[in-house]
């Protein structure tokens, strides 16, 4: 219920654990995590659904795989149903 203030620990806890953002983030890393948890507290409000996707096709793109079922659930929810399904 404090959308803001988790965003700002999520997105200070990725700083702090990558502070290369150019650098590939490893799923078992801390900063994989905060970036991970940036983009479930984004998708928390369906209004920022957008900014959950952006978030978890950047994390898709550095570790393929990792995040595959979370974006079908959110690619679902806004109605992006054939996407979602190429997730799966």
């Amino acid at each position: 219920q404090k959308f803001e203030q988790a965003l700002e620990i999520f997105e200070q806890a990725e700083r702090v654990c990558h502070p290369d953002p150019e650098s590939p983030v490893l799923p078992d890393s801390v900063a994989f995590r905060a970036i991970y948890f940036q983009a479930f507290v984004y998708a928390s409000d369906l209004n920022q659904a957008q900014k959950a996707l952006e978030v978890l096709f950047r994390l898709d793109r550095q570790c393929p795989g990792q995040v595959d079922y979370d974006l079908a659930c959110l690619l679902s929810r806004v109605g992006q149903t054939q996407f979602a399904i190429n997730y799966l």
